[in-house]
């Protein structure tokens, strides 16, 4: 199996607008070895550098963009408009209006959200951290200060509530922001709770989530740590609605 391991189109969501492509990396066809084989896309996480780089250019050429800008996670709200694979800050969400470039979320547990509006495309990687801090709201407020109309999510890869252990402490932090995501105090249901503050927020969402840890081609940090990051992409299609 290799690139992508899924895929799909987002109508225009206004006149004159284009279709949003997204995809979901997998494990599989990269040149990484080792414990990141083969389509590690981090470059944080002890992989050769070199092959991060050929990696990456791999998704690039997929979505047959100029550029690609990948999420550098911090596990909060913060959230960035980017119009270039360049100088792409910290952050756990970006943003573009550039139909020129690819945004890529990275991960290996936590939830990876793609984000579609009319002349705006995001993508949101979400751990419960993230899920506490609001990072979801802070993403579609930040889309909203710019467009107007329909926004549709797409959910990706995450870790199953089942699969998804924790202590009592983060439970109950996760429980005070969304029941959904905590239903008894050892679990976190992240999908269950994207989805709710999703809906929450007026925003159509379209799940296409699997588990992490449960899919051998996907990363999984629980699973298998140390190791590598999949991802999840967004990018515009060629074609204007009526053109």
């Amino acid at each position: 199996m290799s690139l992508p391991l899924a895929s799909g189109t987002i109508p225009p969501l206004a006149p004159g607008d284009r279709p949003v492509n997204w995809a979901v990396t997998g494990r599989f066809g990269g040149v990484s070895t080792g414990r990141f084989a083969e389509l590690n896309l981090a470059d944080h996480v002890g992989d050769d550098p070199a092959s991060v780089q050929a990696n990456r250019e791999l998704i690039r050429s997929f979505a047959g963009t100029a550029g690609a800008a990948f999420v550098r996670a911090v596990h909060g709200a913060d959230v960035e408009w980017v119009d270039s694979s360049y100088g792409i800050p910290e952050a756990d969400a970006l943003l573009t209006e550039s139909t020129n470039l690819a945004l890529v979320a990275l991960g290996a547990d936590c939830a990876l959200i793609g984000i579609a509006a009319p002349g705006v495309i995001g993508v949101v990687h979400c751990g419960w951290r993230g899920l506490v801090a609001g990072v979801i709201p802070a993403t579609i407020t930040a889309v909203r200060a710019r467009t107007s109309g329909p926004i549709t999510a797409i959910i990706g890869p995450v870790i199953c509530g089942a699969c998804y252990h924790v202590g009592s402490e983060c439970a109950a932090a996760v429980r005070g922001v969304c029941d959904a995501a905590a239903p008894d105090d050892s679990h976190v249901d992240l999908r269950a709770g994207v989805v709710q503050i999703l809906l929450g927020e007026g925003v159509e969402v379209q799940d296409r989530s699997m588990c992490t840890r449960e899919s051998q081609n996907l990363f999984s940090h629980r699973r298998d740590d140390p190791t590598g990051r999949h991802g999840l992409l967004l990018w515009w299609g060629s074609t204007r609605m009526g053109s």
